[in-house]
């Protein structure tokens, strides 16, 4: 007994290890363009409680009508300093009633249902908890948990709403005795590829095998994906950086442009 103790507590481990690698890297993945969007925010907000102000009054001198761009930001710089609070207050409403809405189980279920589908980052959080969920449904089957319990205890630990049902569903199916591999391609949420070497394991008698190797398949996926995601993020968040500061200073030096046209 304590022989095949010590071999479950090791595969425990070895399984929490890669599972938390696994997080690491889509938080890795999703925090750098999060600290760039962040960063060109506090950039807009300091250019325009303090650089923009400056300029204000040199428009004013100018007479005339102000070029569109310009007078957008010279709104805006007027808005957001006398009513700054309101912004933010805004902006905290915002957010709280976001973060309450996605802790309800209807906020919940298409808050998940949006991180499968979204652009870029959709590809990643799905192949992330298939990885998840194939790693721990077949280290249960080869320790020696029941399939049905095993399911139930995979579904828990997937950490995405959409896959969880659709595994519980697919539980529902087995239970009345169909195959694995038949309710999951049903659900619409696994690729065929998953569904076909689940199928395919279950056919050779080496369900948990086929179950590890597609975890493996998706991790290295996930790292595939990660790398061309973040050489791909990079340049464009420094174009986006680039164009909202770039707009702002052009808006600022426009009527200047204008007026040394006017001049010559």
């Amino acid at each position: 007994i304590g022989g095949v103790l010590d071999d479950i507590l090791l595969k425990i481990a070895d399984l929490m290890e890669k599972d938390y690698a696994l997080r690491q890297k889509i938080k890795t993945a999703m925090s750098y363009p999060s600290f760039v969007a962040g960063a060109a925010v506090l950039m807009s907000i300091f250019m325009l409680t303090f650089i923009l102000p400056q300029f204000v009054g040199v428009f004013a001198s100018f007479g005339g009508e102000l070029p569109a761009l310009t007078q957008f930001f010279v709104t805006l710089t007027y808005l957001f300093n006398k009513y700054w609070y309101i912004f933010f207050i805004v902006f905290a409403a915002l957010v709280s009633a976001f973060l309450a809405y996605i802790k309800t189980p209807n906020g919940k279920l298409n808050f998940d249902k949006f991180k499968l589908n979204a652009p870029i980052f959709g590809e990643i959080n799905r192949k992330g908890a298939i990885a998840r969920f194939t790693r721990i449904l077949g280290t249960l089957i080869k320790s020696g948990v029941p399939i049905l319990e095993a399911l139930s205890v995979s579904s828990n630990a997937i950490g995405n709403l959409v896959i969880s049902s659709a595994v519980l569903g697919a539980k529902t199916k087995i239970k009345e005795g169909q195959s694995i591999s038949g309710p999951l391609a049903a659900s619409g949420v696994f690729p065929p590829m998953v569904t076909q070497m689940i199928m395919v394991g279950e056919e050779s008698g080496e369900l948990e095998e086929m179950l590890i190797n597609v975890a493996k398949f998706y991790d290295q996926e996930v790292d595939r994906t990660v790398d061309n995601l973040t050489s791909i993020i990079e340049p464009l968040m420094m174009v986006f950086i680039g164009l909202t500061i770039g707009t702002m200073i052009i808006a600022m030096y426009l009527p200047i442009f204008n007026m040394v046209n006017l001049i010559q």
